[in-house]
């Protein structure tokens, strides 16, 4: 018979896989009564996870944003995907996330079993990106704004120093973003030159 402890921990991991799940899903996954599934949502809130309760028919729970992200439970593919990830960010010339990069993969390898611990430190070490040109670093900060406005689809405002040290003002919409040749890319909409258009993030003041 799973423990306590065990039927929390699933219970969290249940409620990271979905946006909201009824009282009465969880307690039926869990093997478990009502009464019990909320001493267990209540021993996550005491442990700080930001779990909450939605009224309704039968209720129901969801994880709602924190100032820290709760224990995150990851099958084998799932761990080996964000390590690859994590590879990937190392090298993409975001330069304030190489330091963020190396630490979240110490964390993932110090809850990893040995064995799939072993396979992605083989994978750190021995895959290496093509980057045939020089990358140009720039900080996240322009990739995360730029990405918001082509997902709000809102228009940004923006000073753009182009090849030839020309400052200008753009009001800019972004359709998305790209990786090529070492360097980021935001494409979209220009209404200074009326015209699609494309600006490397580096460029951008």
């Amino acid at each position: 018979m799973p423990s306590p402890t065990t039927r929390v921990l699933a219970l969290l991991e249940l409620l990271q896989n979905a946006d909201e799940l009824s009282g009465t899903e969880l307690a039926s996954q869990l093997d478990i009564d009502s009464r019990t599934l909320r001493r267990y949502v209540t021993k996550l809130q005491s442990l700080g996870v930001p779990v909450q309760s939605v009224r309704g028919r039968y209720g129901a729970y969801r994880l709602m944003p924190g100032s820290w992200l709760p224990p995150l439970m990851f099958n084998d593919q799932e761990a080996v995907a964000v390590s690859v990830g994590l590879l990937f960010a190392r090298q993409l010339g975001l330069a304030d996330t190489v330091a963020g990069a190396h630490s979240a993969q110490a964390k993932l390898e110090r809850v990893m079993p040995p064995t799939l611990r072993g396979k992605l430190r083989a994978v750190s070490s021995a895959v290496q990106l093509d980057v045939s040109q020089p990358v140009a670093t720039l900080h996240s900060e322009s990739l995360l704004e730029m990405s918001a406005a082509a997902q709000g689809r809102y228009r940004v405002r923006l000073r753009y120093s182009a090849a030839n040290q020309e400052v200008t003002q753009r009001e800019f919409d972004c359709y998305g973003l790209a990786w090529r040749s070492g360097r980021w890319y935001a494409v979209g909409h220009c209404h200074l030159r009326g015209d699609l258009r494309s600006f490397r993030l580096d460029r951008i003041l």
